[in-house]
C-alpha cells in the first residue's frame, strides 16, 4: 500500500492541489484507476476554490485518460469536451487536436462510428492546416496525419464503408513509406490487408501480408498474419 499522507502536511491550497494531482497520476500509472479518480476529484474540488483554469484543464485531461482506460467512455468524453472548450479559447492547436482525438477514440469504443468519423475528420483538417502553415515539425505532423488516416479507415470499417476505408489506409501507408518507418509500414500493410480481406480482394490482401512479412524479416522481427 502506498502512503502519501506526508505530502499533504502543512501546505497551502495550491500545494495541496498539486500533490493530490501528483498522487492521482502515480496511482493511474500503477493501474489503480478508482483511487486515481478519487485524488483527481480532490484536486478538482480544491481547485474550484481558487479558479485556476489551467490546472482544472490539466486535471480534466488526466481524468479523461483514466476514464478511457476504465471503459467509462461517456465520462471521458465529458472531461475532454470541457478541456476542449478551454483550449479553444486559448487557441492552443496541439492540445485542441489531442482533445479531439481522445473524443474520437472514445466514440469509436462506444460503437458510435459516425461521431468518431466526424471528430477524426475534424482533426485531420486541423493537422493539414497546421502543416500548410508549418506550425509543427514536419516529422511529427506526418506521423500524426498517417495515424489519423488509419483511425479513419478503422472507423469506416465499423460503418461498413470498406472501399473508402481502403482509400484512407492506402493514403496512410503512402505517408509512412515516405517517412522510412519500416515497422509502421509493416503494420500499415497488415491493416490494409485486413480491410482488403473484408471486401474479398484476397489477392491484394495476400500481397500486403507478404510485403509486411518481408519487412519484418528485413528488420529481424517475426510476424504471422494468421
Amino acid at each position: 500500500v502506498i502512503t502519501f499522507a506526508y505530502l499533504l502536511k502543512e501546505q497551502s491550497t495550491i500545494e495541496k492541489i498539486q500533490d493530490y494531482y501528483i498522487i492521482g497520476s502515480i496511482l493511474a500509472s500503477s493501474g489503480q484507476f478508482d483511487e486515481a479518480i478519487e485524488y483527481y476529484t480532490k484536486a478538482m474540488n480544491l481547485n474550484e476554490g481558487i479558479g485556476d483554469a489551467i490546472m482544472k484543464t490539466k486535471i480534466l485531461m488526466s481524468m479523461g485518460s483514466v476514464y478511457t482506460k476504465q471503459g467509462r467512455n461517456k465520462l471521458a468524453i465529458k472531461c475532454y469536451n470541457e478541456a476542449y472548450e478551454f483550449y479553444k479559447e486559448q487557441k492552443h492547436s496541439p492540445l485542441l487536436t489531442s482533445c479531439l482525438l481522445a473524443i474520437a477514440k472514445n466514440y469509436y469504443e462506444l460503437g458510435e462510428y459516425n461521431e468518431a468519423f466526424n471528430y477524426y475528420n475534424n482533426v485531420l483538417n486541423m493537422i493539414r492546416q497546421m502543416k500548410s502553415g508549418q506550425e509543427v515539425e514536419a516529422f511529427v505532423d506526418e506521423m500524426e496525419e498517417a495515424n489519423i488516416l488509419s483511425s479513419i479507415a478503422k472507423t469506416l470499417v465499423g460503418l461498413g464503408r470498406f472501399e473508402e476505408a481502403v482509400k484512407y489506409q492506402r493514403e496512410s501507408l503512402t505517408i509512412i513509406k515516405l517517412m522510412n518507418d519500416l515497422i509502421g509500414e509493416s503494420n500499415s500493410l497488415v491493416r490494409l490487408g485486413e480491410i482488403l480481406m473484408a471486401v474479398n480482394r484476397i489477392g491484394e490482401a495476400m500481397s500486403c501480408f507478404e510485403q509486411a512479412m518481408r519487412i519484418r524479416k528485413q528488420i529481424g522481427e517475426k510476424y504471422d498474419p494468421f
